[in-house]
């Protein structure tokens, strides 16, 4: 805000800084969890100075340096005050064509850069030029008779154009608007005439635009605005009135078919809106045209109005100033559409802004700024350690990145909701000069090659000497040696006891001009190259927070030095002074070091409050600030951090919660932090605040929970009775840790697990305000709460490593904290084997495979003939000769798996001469653990698809499942005329429809010949003579009750080929009967023929599990007549 006052000798009147018509009230920072500690977090802009993380984040775009590189000076600094032109000046504007900077302002003489007052001292008046690269003055200084203004060029860059006061150039008659070609720096034959200032000029292909305070042009009536030929001066009918006033400002359109007009007149064209301080008229015309921003913004008067206008790309910038809450009610800047004048953008910074300009990256403004709370920046009032409460250069996004908070104390306008760009770390410390009487600085910035320009009255810049005109440029060309501000002693830090054998250290951030990231390292003991403790933070001279660590393991009684270095990005250092403390003689604890590497990283985070769950006993300790400490019930167990000294707080789904010991206001922005582990299908309540530290009933809300199916959910309550909550998709009751994080800020409700988001919303931005306390693992009320159903209301499970932020974290933060604990990736298994093979059965041996991050869990073999095995060691026998493929599978402690294959090459010994008369025989004298490999006498046993089979203690058993039969078969063994015998024992038994164990006695393709003993779930042993699985004869054997692992034996006999007899004996004790059970008949033609021989075992859908059938002394004769 600002008042104008007496004028520059030969200029108009200029704004000058007001005391405020009504005091305001500065919020303090948020205040900590703890009773009596301020806390570190804050609700931040977002980062963008000379080394933001994100560069193409609009939000957070570079910019140039605060390192004021060297430039000429105006005057010869021997004297200063009120309309000295001699000893110091003031410049109004700049422009730069090529390398070239051309100034022009009130001032009689200049200096080069660096030059002390009186020395070097050269004539320049009201002009000068140097080189923008190099700051060097140039020679080149025609001489104007009075101030300039204003400057412009022309399109084609060969062209300069000045206005201003002046009468006369370089001894010239030029009436207040001169022309100098740029190649050879003479005047042009450009020469209009106006009867007063000129304030502001605009150029097109073929006219030239002036504004200011005259009413007569080539002698032609004129309100203010005129335009001439650009060839020959001749005046055009373009003619504008603005009324009454001044015209301060004009931009022309890139297409030139409209200009933008600003000033402190009330009307434009004899319309207040759009034409109150600013409007669009018609380049051709000079009609009006919609301009829209100006039914927002409204200043215009005496005492108010726009103040400079720009455009870059499809976009006008303006700055506004208001002295007088009656004539208006914005100061600050705009970006609106070149279209229709739409609002783009607004900072309502106050304070009186008088230039603005744009470059590729920022928006860069000159002003008083001494109240940004509109767009998240500095209170009324706030100074800086170097500077008054006024901030003379500012920097903002290009882009829209918000909205304006409400503003509600007069004169100004509330502007809340409003789009807003974002404020950026740029204070270059500008202090005020005395040439004009109003306490001001810079008064004109621009922007060229990456270069940003100052020029004013000022007579520092940073503290160093640099009169009037300032040059900054981004960093790969600045020195970067501007750097954190504060060292000694208001950077010396407070030491304070923690449990004894541990320090909390605690101090204000510092701040920097151009950055507002800082590194901070705790200095113990003079031993700069070991840190004890380190941590970046976000701070500005407006916003430093209180900075916390932690220092242990220390020795009781003894002495030691602490001191805080600040890093900014570019190595910059300062020192603060050193403290003295003395670890007490009887520590709480004096082992073991209770600070993991995990807990190490969550405190240079600076949370508010941080239970490490580590310590012993029933408390767990706040290891952040606020020594809010959580009384639990609740046991200790291992920790996610799986080091020694890492523990967590185990929950009992019961009873069993923590709850913080002071109370805090609930905060509506948050962050809240855990990790948890847990195979709970009851749910419960993981972390929610609370009026009492109870676990109820009371008023509790802000719950993070999981519901009984394992699903995490975050809501606040807004307003009594509504809860807005957001839900993960996923379960995560799956017994492993996972990391949690809740917030909640401006952008609504986030839910992040393992590092991702997982869900959010925009709405609701604030909870339910009252007083109350944190609460971990449980409370009352969960299970009626939105996003249940739980049925527990306590958590069963283990809960570790619990933060709470006064900021919203970032997804970078979240995403880096998950990282610093979560399980390594896996590193899957090696699988390895070697094999040795006898005849036609192979042994495996995988003993040999290895985990390098863990254990081999189990072994899977595929032996490439459909048959598998398990085990690290185990053997197979083939059913013939060849070369197979064998691969083992190796799965490991987390699952990971590799595969490894062999190729094996088994051959079958030749088979003996059988005994006269013997078709096949087996008495299971060897091993094998997949398949039950070659009998004695008959070949090589082929077990069916399916079936699952092996040879070991004598016998070759066979194992069914549920509903399905299992066979092995000698394909090998074939006659006409078979008479077998055999003993069977069953595993268990029999249950539901029973099992059955099968004799093939001739198979011929898909028909056989079989005796079939049916072991029923009552013991009863049923024969069935059965043709190709349809029953011939079947006859129960009352006699018998059959026990599990008793042994039945079986003689069966298959005759004849014209008309076969079938017929079989089966006892379980004695000797064998003289009668056949059963015998009969069948002339089926198919089966008249000779077939081969095997076994099968059949279990009952219905039985209650699985059995094994284990068979010896097989013999199979050829009957002879």
């Amino acid at each position: 805000m600002g008042a104008f006052t007496a004028p520059l000798v030969g200029s108009g009147t200029q704004p000058r800084p007001r005391r405020r018509l009504s005091s305001i009230v500065v919020a303090a920072a948020v205040a900590a969890l703890a009773a009596g500690l301020l806390a570190a977090d804050f609700t931040a802009p977002a980062v963008a100075d000379t080394a933001p993380v994100a560069p193409t984040d609009p939000r957070t775009p570079e910019t140039v340096s605060t390192d004021v590189l060297p430039a000429p000076q105006i005057g010869d600094g021997l004297s200063t005050g009120l309309n000295d032109t001699k000893g110091s000046g003031v410049v109004w504007d700049q422009i730069v064509i090529g390398d070239t900077v051309y100034v022009g302002g009130s001032f009689q003489l200049a200096r080069p850069a660096g030059a002390g007052p009186g020395e070097h001292v050269v004539s320049r008046s009201n002009f000068l030029a140097y080189n923008l690269k190099t700051g060097a003055l140039l020679d080149y200084a025609p001489a104007f008779n009075g101030q300039i203004r204003t400057m412009a060029v022309s399109a084609d860059q060969k062209t300069l154009y000045v206005g201003g006061s002046f009468t006369s150039v370089a001894g010239a008659v030029r009436y207040r608007l001169a022309a100098i070609d740029v190649a050879s720096g003479a005047l042009t034959s450009f020469a209009p005439t106006l009867n007063s200032t000129v304030r502001a000029l605009a150029v097109s292909k073929t006219t030239v635009y002036a504004g200011g305070v005259f009413t007569s042009a080539q002698k032609t009536a004129r309100s203010g605005l005129a335009a001439f030929s650009a060839s020959n001066a001749a005046i055009t009918p373009w003619a504008p009135v603005a009324a009454p006033g001044t015209v301060m400002a004009l931009v022309v359109s890139p297409d030139e078919s409209k200009l933008i007009v600003g000033g402190r007149f009330t009307t434009l064209n004899g319309s207040d809106n759009p034409g109150r301080s600013m409007g669009a008229v018609r380049a051709d015309t000079g009609a009006s045209l919609p301009w829209k921003v100006n039914a927002l913004l409204r200043n215009g008067g005496p005492s108010s109005g726009i103040t400079a206008l720009t455009s870059k790309g499809g976009s006008v910038y303006g700055t506004a100033y208001l002295a007088n809450g009656h004539e208006g009610n914005f100061e600050g800047t705009f970006r609106a559409s070149w279209t229709d004048g739409t609002l783009e953008w607004v900072a309502d910074c106050h304070g009186d802004t008088y230039s603005v300009a744009v470059s590729d990256t920022a928006v860069y403004t000159t002003s008083h700024a001494h109240a940004c709370e509109g767009v998240g920046g500095f209170a009324e009032g706030t100074k800086s350690v170097s500077s008054d409460v006024y901030h003379r250069a500012l920097a903002f996004s290009t882009e829209r990145t918000g909205t304006l908070r409400p503003w509600t104390v007069w004169p100004y306008g509330n502007f809340g909701g409003q789009p807003a760009p974002s404020l950026l770390d740029w204070y270059p410390d500008v202090r005020a000069g005395k040439v004009t009487g109003t306490t001001q600085a810079a008064w004109d910035v621009t922007t060229a090659q990456g270069y940003v320009l100052l020029g004013g009255e000022f007579p520092t810049v940073n503290g160093v000497n640099q009169q009037g005109l300032a040059r900054f440029a981004p960093k790969t060309i600045a020195p970067n040696t501007d750097g954190p501000q504060l060292e000694k002693a208001a950077m010396a830090p407070t030491v304070t006891s923690w449990g004894g054998s541990y320090a909390k250290i605690s101090w204000a951030a510092n701040y920097d001009r151009d950055n507002a990231s800082l590194t901070y390292q705790v200095i113990r003991d003079g031993n700069t190259s070991k840190p004890v403790f380190q941590t970046t933070v976000q701070s500005r001279f407006w916003q430093r927070p209180t900075v916390q660590a932690v220092d242990g393991y220390l020795t009781p009684g003894k002495t030691y030095s602490y001191r805080i270095r600040t890093i900014d990005p570019f190595g910059n250092v300062k020192l603060g002074n050193a403290v003295s403390y003395t670890v007490p003689a009887n520590p709480m604890w004096t082992s073991p070091d209770f600070l993991t590497s995990y807990d190490k990283k969550i405190l240079q985070d600076q949370p508010s409050i941080y239970w490490g769950m580590n310590e012993p006993g029933a408390t767990a300790y706040d290891w952040a600030r606020s020594n809010n400490h959580a009384q639990t019930v609740s046991t200790r167990g291992s920790g996610v951090e799986g080091v020694a000294g890492g523990s967590a707080a185990v929950m009992n789904g019961v009873n069993s919660y923590a709850s913080a010991v002071n109370a805090v206001t609930a905060p509506n922005v948050y962050s809240n932090e855990m990790w948890i582990k847990t195979t709970t299908k009851a749910g419960g309540v993981i972390m929610n605040f609370a009026s009492s530290r109870s676990s109820g009933p009371d008023a509790a809300e802000r719950f993070v929970v999981m519901n009984n199916a394992g699903k995490l959910v975050f809501g606040v309550t807004p307003v009594a009775g509504v809860v807005d909550s957001v839900s993960s998709a996923a379960s995560y009751n799956d017994g492993r840790w996972h990391h949690v994080v809740a917030t909640l800020g401006t952008g609504g409700l986030q839910l992040y697990v393992d590092g991702a988001s997982v869900a959010s919303r925009a709405t609701p931005t604030a909870g339910y305000a009252y007083s109350g306390y944190w609460h971990i693992g449980g409370h009352t009320g969960a299970q009626s709460w939105a996003g249940s159903p739980t049925t527990s209301n306590f958590f069963a499970g283990s809960i570790d490593n619990v933060a709470v932020y006064n900021r919203v974290l970032s997804s970078a933060q979240v995403a880096s904290h998950y990282a610093a604990a979560a399980p390594k990736a896996n590193v899957l298994p090696v699988a390895s084997f070697t094999s040795s093979s006898t005849e036609l059965a192979v042994s495996v041996d995988g003993s040999g495979s290895s985990d390098a991050d863990g254990k081999v869990a189990s072994y899977a073999w595929d032996f490439g003939d459909g048959s598998t095995g398990s085990g690290a060691k185990t053997s197979h026998a083939f059913g013939k000769a060849g070369t197979y493929t064998v691969a083992l599978t190796v799965t490991d402690d987390r699952g990971g798996k590799s595969t490894v294959s062999k190729q094996v090459t088994v051959s079958a010994t030749p088979t003996p001469p059988a005994p006269a008369g013997v078709v096949a025989q087996d008495a299971f004298e060897r091993s094998a653990a997949s398949g039950w490999g070659s009998a004695t006498t008959g070949g090589a046993w082929a077990a069916a698809k399916g079936s699952t089979s092996s040879v070991g203690d004598g016998v070759g058993k066979l194992t069914g499942v549920k509903g399905q039969t299992s066979t092995v078969a000698l394909p090998g063994a074939s006659s006409d005329s078979s008479d077998t015998t055999l003993t069977f024992r069953l595993d268990n038994a029999a249950t539901g429809g029973g099992q059955a164990v099968t004799v093939v006695g001739r198979q011929i393709g898909a028909d056989s010949y079989t005796a079939r003993v049916w072991v029923q779930s009552n013991g009863v042993l049923q024969l069935q003579l059965q043709r190709s699985g349809k029953s011939l004869s079947v006859l129960n054997l009352k006699d018998v009750a059959y026990v599990a692992g008793e042994p039945v034996h079986i003689r069966f006999q298959v005759t004849g080929t014209v008309t076969t007899t079938v017929q079989a004996k089966v006892w379980t004790t004695g000797a064998e009967p003289a009668d056949w059970t059963r015998s009969v008949t069948d002339t089926t033609a198919v089966l008249q023929a000779a077939g081969s021989v095997g076994l099968g075992l059949y279990v009952s859908a219905s039985a209650t599990a699985g059995s094994t059938v284990s068979f010896d002394d097989y013999l199979v004769k050829k009957v002879t007549p």
